[in-house]
């Protein structure tokens, strides 16, 4: 029985045009999307970059999938060494979201072997695609869940209604983020992600609802203008190859990516309220010998926010912060 009157409830505001109208499926998360794969490829094993974070790696363990790590080139390419057994699969990430073209080259040489980490890459909208492609909303926007899953024209996935909307998200974190109260939103915001990890569903009614109200011209707009400031004046210092760091005219960054000489730690960011996170902490003490050029990243590597959230004010901050603590 339908409640009738009573308090408001979120109302759709959809009001613009869907970013991601030909993606395949829409479900709670990228995990999510990774499992559905799982659950319609079942590859024999897996290669995963050792530069990533152990949410991608945990749906390949719950399905008992083997995993191979490998390495990636100084502009963080994938090492010339990989060859694809009989029946593997390679996740591939889209870096920063600055990798569009090398993602499309792949796409060539792997097709429907490649699975694309778009989870900073959300912007990328994939046409006519070889391969697979998953994103995240949560890392670009405030929404408690939500990934798009983009496929080959013929590959064989379930229909959404094999599985149920989302119900079990928090939101709350959103509305103290809104408050200005950031720290007490945290373990909220913890909580909605250990929940996004835990089922496939497709994305909440509210996640679809104020992502259908986003103007994502002008969130693009903002993120590019941030992202291409910070390059302006930190790229001297940078010491990541210029090719990585080229902005390419339909890429919309997640964040401006840092490497500087000597390195700053997180923690002076963090302590000057500069919340660069550090991608991946756990990459430092995974097991496998070699790849110190990926732990190095993840000890060093600054990935500076220029969210649309922010304008030159907070990026001039940034900048300030950085020339106190180098």
């Amino acid at each position: 029985m339908n409640v009738v009157g009573g308090y408001f409830e979120w109302e759709p505001t959809a009001s613009g045009e869907p970013l991601h109208p030909h993606a395949r499926l829409a479900l709670n998360s990228g995990r999510s999307c990774v499992g559905c794969l799982l659950n319609v490829e079942k590859p024999a094993a897996v290669w995963v970059p050792f530069y990533c974070c152990d949410a991608l790696l945990e749906p390949f363990r719950a399905a008992d999938i083997p995993l191979k790590h490998y390495g990636l080139e100084p502009d963080l390419s994938v090492s010339p060494g990989v060859e694809l057994g009989r029946g593997e699969r390679i996740v591939v990430i889209n870096y920063f979201g600055l990798q569009n073209k090398q993602i499309a080259a792949l796409a060539d040489r792997w097709a429907e072997c490649l699975w694309v980490d778009n989870t900073q890459a959300f912007f990328h909208t994939p046409e006519a695609p070889k391969a697979f492609y998953f994103n995240s909303a949560r890392k670009f926007f405030g929404v408690p869940d939500g990934g798009y899953l983009y496929s080959p024209d013929d590959a064989a996935l379930p229909s959404p209604e094999t599985w149920q909307r989302n119900a079990n998200y928090r939101f709350e974190h959103l509305i103290l983020r809104e408050q200005g109260e950031i720290f007490a939103g945290h373990e909220i915001f913890r909580e909605n992600e250990r929940r996004n990890g835990e089922a496939i569903t497709q994305i909440s009614r509210l996640s679809e609802s104020i992502l259908g109200g986003v103007d994502y011209a002008q969130a693009a707009r903002i993120r590019r203008e941030n992202y291409q400031y910070l390059h302006g004046e930190l790229d001297s210092r940078n010491r990541l190859q210029e090719s990585l760091l080229h902005l390419d005219a339909e890429a919309v960054p997640f964040c401006y990516p840092f490497l500087p000489q000597p390195p700053i730690l997180h923690q002076q960011l963090w302590d000057q309220q500069i919340f660069a996170p550090q991608l991946w902490a756990e990459c430092v003490s995974r097991d496998g010998r070699g790849f110190d050029w990926e732990r190095e990243l993840s000890r060093e590597l600054l990935s500076l926010p220029i969210d649309q959230r922010l304008g030159r004010a907070e990026m001039d901050r940034i900048l300030e912060v950085l020339d106190a603590v180098a």
